[in-house]
Formats: structure tokens, C-alpha cells, sequence
């Protein structure tokens, strides 16, 4: 995880716990969507693979709360 200023990565950072809602988020936070929806396939099987994922597009958030 790197902390980013004016779109570029200076420094690493801890872990960090998301920790808003997405009420918020997607809601008074939500500043764009993209036109387009990406695939994301699922990549976490155990057994094989799996039919799943998400179709959704890219979100600007203008802020997020974060808990260290």
C-alpha cells in the first residue's frame, strides 16, 4: 500500500482498515462513474474453476474514511 500525492506513489504506508459506508460512498461521496463496466472474474477457488465475478464500472470517490 503507498500513499499517493499528485497522482504518484511517494511513500509506503501500514495496512489500512476501510472503514465508511456505502451509503456514503456511493452516495455524497460519489463523484463519477465510468461509461464502461469491466469484468473482474472471481480468482479465489479452491476446487477448480468457478463461473462468477463482477461487471462493474470504475467510481470517483472524493473522500473515504480509513482506520490504521
Amino acid at each position: 500500500t503507498m500513499w499517493i500525492e499528485n497522482g504518484a506513489p511517494v511513500a509506503p504506508i501500514e495496512p489500512m482498515r476501510f472503514d465508511d459506508s456505502l451509503y456514503r460512498v456511493l452516495g455524497a461521496q460519489l463523484l463519477g462513474l465510468t461509461d464502461r463496466a469491466r469484468r473482474m472474474p472471481e480468482t479465489d477457488t479452491w476446487d477448480g474453476r468457478e463461473p462468477g465475478g463482477i461487471r462493474a464500472p470504475a467510481a470517483l470517490v472524493g473522500a473515504l474514511r480509513f482506520t490504521l
